[in-house]
């Protein structure tokens, strides 16, 4: 098994069709131990059971990630509960607060970088300590193609993810001596929530049917179809584990090929 007994904190975990989703079931089909977290939290209940179902022990957490507090307390259950945290996959994200740059407001900024950006920060600052302690530890952050492949429209979000792929990066230069990793994966289309909703947004802007600015999406790319969260949740799985040991500081999508945007 590829996290065999190791402990996994995952953001963003109530959608059945999330990536955070996927990831945390195929993190516990790999033997990790799992901590899910959310904002909503209607679903993780069940999440948990799914996890206990394959063996492994899960707790869930409620918490806003764009506080602070919220986030040490997610970290401060996990080593309650578990003693340790080994990994942790920063996977929650928002793309609701976007528009033409000239359009956009100050809290559209704010919120996109509270939420994709300062929640994935508050969150590495919590379990570094402790990886260090451990002696190493694996940070996966999921980023988007909107930050390696910019299209018109989106500026907040992109903004708040290419600081996300920054501070990976940062991460991965002064803990690399602490065999503490950091990675970034790039989604594309992502047949998710929030996938699914970009589409809707499209729609509404170019005045086209829903259906139609999902096939937008899929001929954008060069396998010419959506992506399953399932997908995305294999390659964080890969980045978390030690397959990966001699892989840190990079970014890598996972769009089929993705080949609109700059």
């Amino acid at each position: 098994m590829l996290l065999e007994n190791k402990v996994v904190i995952i953001s963003g975990c109530n959608s059945e069709i999330g990536m955070g989703w996927s990831a945390a079931i195929k993190c516990a089909e790999q033997g990790a131990d799992l901590v899910v977290c959310d904002y909503t939290t209607d679903k993780l209940g069940q999440l948990v059971e799914k996890i206990e179902a394959l063996g492994r022990r899960a707790i869930w957490v409620q918490a806003d990630i764009s506080i602070r507090g919220q986030v040490q307390q997610v970290v401060d259950q996990a080593i309650d509960a578990f003693g340790r945290i080994d990994v942790l996959i920063n996977n929650a994200g928002i793309a609701t607060d976007n528009g033409p740059f000239l359009e956009c407001s100050e809290d559209m900024l704010d919120r996109n970088i509270a939420v994709n950006f300062k929640g994935a920060w508050y969150f590495c600052q919590a379990v570094i300590p402790h990886m260090r302690k451990q002696g190493g530890g694996a940070i996966v952050n999921n980023a988007s193609l909107n930050a390696t492949r910019p299209v018109a429209g989106w500026a907040p979000y992109t903004t708040s993810k290419m600081a996300m792929i920054g501070m990976s990066k940062s991460i991965a230069l002064e803990f690399g001596v602490d065999n503490i990793r950091s990675n970034c994966i790039a989604p594309g289309p992502i047949r998710t929530e929030l996938g699914l909703g970009g589409s809707r947004r499209v729609a509404e802007e170019m005045d086209i049917p829903f259906d139609e600015a999902v096939k937008l999406a899929e001929h954008a790319n060069v396998l010419g179809r959506w992506g399953d969260p399932g997908e995305a949740a294999d390659l964080m799985v890969y980045l978390a584990s030690d397959m990966a040991s001699f892989v840190t500081g990079s970014t890598i999508d996972v769009g089929g090929g993705f080949v609109a945007g700059l």
